[in-house]
């Protein structure tokens, strides 16, 4: 509006008076806004993560093309596999997935540095966004970023802690612990993640952890456990949200008069953040599927996902849902569940968001659909009880974050 520009100018035009000023503060970083001097000193005093561990964090796996490498339905990777391995990039095409040189690859320069054999036996699970999984084909002839030697080394016995270094979103929820190697954005649709294994060596005895200067020496292992329950409380998340949205993590511990005290409360918070890690590596005995009802269906086909807070059911189609039978619905799902975020994605919603049906006929303004957003069948029943599972782990983290938060008040 051209108004507004003369408006803006003019005002611009103004000298400026001095109490438009702030005062100089006393860090190394210099603001337009004021800040709260005392919290951000103090947070500068706490450990930085990134010297609780040997090995410097790399970013997570940057496919470069997802469509290609990358689909919930591991058959249809297998399918584009066989296609660009038998030079069929027409159909790919018509498929939605384009294939084409760039600056950083060259499909024919792939094809001659794998094959269609290779390629299948390289396909994998990973972490595409918080806890939904997917399959990969990783394979460096087809992926642009790897990181091989370094990601490939996780593993459910060799877990990695991954959070973010800056963030574009309004609020800190980008800790999450992975068995699986990650996508470069999987904590952060626009920031990179970086990821902290356990070991330096899958299986192996060394460990990735510093034992930091603290008045007591814990072990590897507990260290970790309890820099993930840190990551995870609310209270640290809400404290320190400016500091955490700009740079890495840093980590607080015990420092009452006593040492004995300060290690029994280190070891209460590296307990609970461990049954909250193995929760969300779906390893825990609390996970139980059991406790909640399917609606009766003739397929899970999902077409517009929809939460009913008042009947606590999530429903695979919005339009159905004033019918009674013969609808897909999942019940028992708390609003808390519903809303449930890590890396400010919603995890049940973005699961079944993903996995919209979409017909392979369906054309959408003149394309068709992209080859690796959606299914293009129902669910199946492994896909159905995934799902469930993920509900769970959600279902028993609410209950063990409120744990964290109270063992948080004696440290911090």
């Amino acid at each position: 509006n051209y108004s507004n520009v003369i408006e803006k100018y003019l005002d611009l035009s103004k000298p400026f008076e001095k109490k438009c000023f702030l005062p100089v503060p006393k860090t190394a970083d210099f603001f337009f806004i004021p800040k709260d001097q005392q919290k951000e000193n103090h947070f500068f005093n706490l450990i930085p993560i990134t010297d609780l561990f040997v090995a410097e964090p790399k970013s997570g796996i940057m496919t470069g093309r997802d469509a290609l490498v990358s689909n919930i339905d591991k058959d249809l990777l297998k399918e584009n596999i066989e296609l660009f391995f038998s030079g069929d990039f027409k159909t790919l095409a018509e498929l939605g997935v384009k294939i084409r040189k760039t600056k950083n690859w060259d499909p024919e320069r792939a094809l001659k540095k794998s094959n269609k054999k290779l390629a299948i036996n390289r396909i994998i699970k990973y972490n595409y966004r918080g806890m939904d999984e997917r399959y990969l084909i990783y394979d460096n002839a087809l992926v642009e970023g790897p990181r091989f030697g370094y990601l490939d080394l996780i593993s459910i016995n060799n877990p990695a802690i991954s959070v973010t270094r800056s963030l574009r979103t309004d609020h800190f929820s980008h800790a999450l612990i992975t068995a699986l190697p990650p996508e470069k954005c999987f904590l952060a649709v626009k920031d990179s993640s970086y990821v902290f294994p356990l070991k330096l060596e899958d299986d192996g005895k060394k460990f990735n952890l510093k034992i930091p200067l603290i008045g007591f020496r814990p072990d590897p292992r507990s260290l970790f456990y309890y820099i993930y329950g840190i990551l995870n409380c609310p209270i640290y998340r809400k404290k320190y949200d400016t500091q955490l949205k700009r740079q890495f993590p840093r980590i607080p511990f015990p420092k009452t008069s006593d040492s004995s005290r300060n290690y029994e409360i280190f070891i209460e918070m590296s307990k609970v953040g461990k049954n909250l890690a193995e929760l969300h590596l779906k390893k825990s005995a609390l996970i139980d599927i059991s406790i909640f009802d399917i609606g009766k269906s003739g397929d899970f086909k999902i077409i517009e996902p929809f939460y009913s807070g008042e009947e606590k059911k999530v429903f695979f189609n919005k339009k159905e849902m004033e019918k009674t039978n013969d609808i897909a619905w999942i019940g028992s799902i708390t609003m808390g569940m519903w809303k449930f975020e890590i890396g400010s994605i919603p995890q049940l919603e973005q699961w079944l968001k993903a996995r919209r049906y979409i017909n392979p006929e369906t054309k959408k303004s003149g394309k068709k659909q992209k080859r690796h957003k959606g299914l293009r069948r129902p669910l199946n029943i492994k896909e159905l009880n995934e799902f469930l599972i993920l509900c769970s782990v959600v279902k028993n983290s609410l209950e063990i974050i409120p744990e964290l938060d109270k063992i948080y008040e004696k440290i911090d």
